[in-house]
């Protein structure tokens, strides 16, 4: 049975600010890491799409903060 309901707060709880989990292979010792010059952040790091500006950038993750991200980047380079 559906129903209709009122709150007055909705607390969105993504984990934005946990620890991040960064693959082995991203971390800074690692020599895939020592080999890419380019910048890597975690999605608890994002904070605006300007970071985007005049780079070429690649999403990993198929989740929905990964999505959010993506479109947000895509959106950037085109305005």
């Amino acid at each position: 049975t559906l129903s209709k309901q009122h709150f007055d707060v909705v607390s969105v709880c993504s984990g934005l600010h946990n620890t991040p989990n960064i693959p082995p292979e991203f971390e800074l010792a690692s020599p895939l890491r020592r080999k890419f010059k380019g910048e890597i952040i975690h999605s608890s790091q994002y904070k605006e799409p300007s970071i985007f500006n005049h780079k070429r950038v690649l999403v990993l993750g198929s989740g929905e903060t990964s999505m959010d991200i993506a479109h947000r980047a895509v959106t950037n380079i085109l305005c």
